[in-house]
């Protein structure tokens, strides 16, 4: 068996084995060495060359050629030119890598899908990621060279791999944003498009410079939402994110009993471990109970907010009161620019679907 890192030397630039390297346009070695017996400095005899020898590794096979080639060539310069033609081969895979890492951070960043209804070739439309590929390599004829020929890495398990790296670095960056310092967790789950249970883990802690921060650090899929399950992936996405359950210092959920219960719910055996961990019910759900409670207790909002859905139920069900409806806005907006009661300036009035003149 073969050694798998022989290099072979070939004359006439033919294939070699399996795992073998090759160096061509090595003719005149054949010519002038390929019947005489090599010898050294002192008068050994050494090996005779032959067209398609193999070599126990580079550094044999280089000096081979340097010492037929010393004539014509520095020696050495062999082994030059399969560096530059390395450092090349570099340059150009961290161009395509380029291109395609800024479009995996640019769609998800733009809230766009990945993947397209028919990828193939010969297909119009392919993928918002493929298109944007494609659109690039158009305005760089390098750019174009590299994404479209071999190796293209546009795969989509490259481009999960690139995903999952940024979402690794990002993740760091929170860690080391905390460092040991306290913080509190904000948990919520709720059901995604495929029906299935996803629970996402926030974490709010003061940094080393005493600004508030709140950062959206992990999401997972949960079979249930019993109390139990929660805690037990809670627990795990902390340890795999290096940090530590007695330095949580505050808890905040919605008022599901599974989330707030006294006795088994999840503020309670997180209560139960580390027991600084005070649970506050989340201000945002309490300000929504809180609207609806007032509401009810005032019988002109409650009236308002009634009429106000049936307006807005029945002018999205026909596409021509919604018409009639964004054209009156127009008019009212323009009447109002013409009394001078409503400013207008770059970028003023866009809330209000107000088309610029000309």
């Amino acid at each position: 068996m073969e050694d798998p890192h022989s290099l072979q030397i070939d004359a006439v630039g033919g294939d070699c084995g399996e795992g073998e390297q090759q160096i061509t346009h090595v003719g005149s070695v054949e010519n002038e060495v390929s019947n005489e017996e090599v010898v050294d400095k002192s008068g050994k005899n050494m090996i005779t060359p032959e067209v398609g020898m193999s070599f126990e590794s580079e550094d044999k096979a280089f000096k081979m050629y340097n010492t037929y080639a010393g004539k014509n060539q520095p020696s050495g310069q062999l082994k030059r030119m399969v560096v530059k033609q390395s450092t090349e081969d570099v340059k150009w895979n961290r161009l395509r890598l380029r291109v395609i890492i800024d479009t995996v951070q640019w769609l998800p960043f733009q809230a766009c899908a990945f993947c397209g209804h028919d990828e193939s070739a010969d297909s119009n439309n392919q993928s918002n990621f493929l298109e944007m590929v494609q659109l690039l390599a158009e305005y760089d004829d390098k750019v174009k060279a590299v994404v479209l020929g071999n190796a293209k890495y546009t795969s989509l398990l490259i481009q999960k791999e690139i995903l999952d790296i940024i979402a690794s670095k990002t993740q760091k960056l929170i860690h080391d944003e905390i460092g040991d310092a306290k913080f509190c967790l904000i948990v919520d789950e709720s059901r995604d498009e495929y029906a299935r249970e996803q629970m996402t883990l926030v974490v709010h802690f003061v940094d080393k410079e005493g600004f508030i921060r709140e950062r959206f650090l992990d999401i997972a899929h949960v079979h249930d939402t019993t109390s139990a399950t929660l805690k037990k992936e809670i627990c795990s996405l902390l340890a795999s994110h290096k940090l530590d359950v007695q330095n949580i210092r505050g808890q905040g959920y919605d008022g599901a009993s599974n989330m707030r219960g006294e006795w088994n719910g999840l503020q309670a055996k997180i209560l139960a471990d580390c027991p600084y961990a005070y649970y506050v019910h989340c201000f945002a759900h309490q300000l929504q109970l809180a609207l609806v409670a007032a509401s009810k207790e005032m019988p002109e909002v409650s009236i308002f907010l009634y009429h106000l859905s049936f307006v807005v139920n029945t002018v999205v069900s026909s596409s021509k009161r919604n018409d009639d409806l964004s054209a009156y806005q127009i008019a009212e907006m323009e009447n109002l620019i013409d009394l001078g009661e409503l400013e207008t300036g770059s970028g003023a009035n866009r809330i209000g679907t107000l088309k610029q003149a000309g």
